[in-house]
């Protein structure tokens, strides 16, 4: 099987990549993957097409993979915490506008009750006065000229 055929392939000890999929694999740009391959002792050979390959051991991908796995996790968590908290926010909103109109409905009410109470009050009043107008006038209650 011939390297330059594509630019990553598998054998046994592990995969066969250039320097820009392991960039982009690692979200690093080339440069620094040169790197990571020297710092790690990585295998490496110049393909046919002039791009140099790196050989990642087997072992060496799948934290990468977890980790990516997790970060797509955690996206995907802060988008389902985002969609809830903007429905939260909408059901927020809409309790408070009904505590608004209950709130409303109430001052209402209590301002029909004081002048229920006023107009009450005002009545009981009368009657005492025209009772004690009657006792002055000498004249049971309910009696007229």
């Amino acid at each position: 099987m011939s390297l330059s055929q594509s630019s990553r392939q598998l054998s046994e000890e592990g995969e066969w990549v250039s320097l820009e999929e392991l960039a982009r694999r690692r979200s690093i740009n080339p440069a620094s993957a040169a790197r990571l391959a020297r710092r790690k002792h990585w295998r490496t050979q110049p393909g046919n097409d002039g791009q140099v390959r790196v050989l990642i051991p087997s072992e060496a991908g799948r934290p990468r993979d977890n980790l990516m796995d997790a970060v797509s996790a955690l996206r995907l968590a802060g988008e389902a915490y985002k969609a809830a908290e903007d429905a939260f926010r909408g059901q927020l909103s809409a309790v408070e506008a009904r505590a608004e109109r209950a709130e409303r409905r109430a001052e209402k009410a209590e301002g029909a009750l004081e002048a229920l109470r006023r107009e009450i009050e005002a009545e009981q009043g009368r009657g005492r006065w025209r009772r004690a107008l009657a006792a002055w006038r000498g004249r049971p209650m309910g009696m007229t000229d």
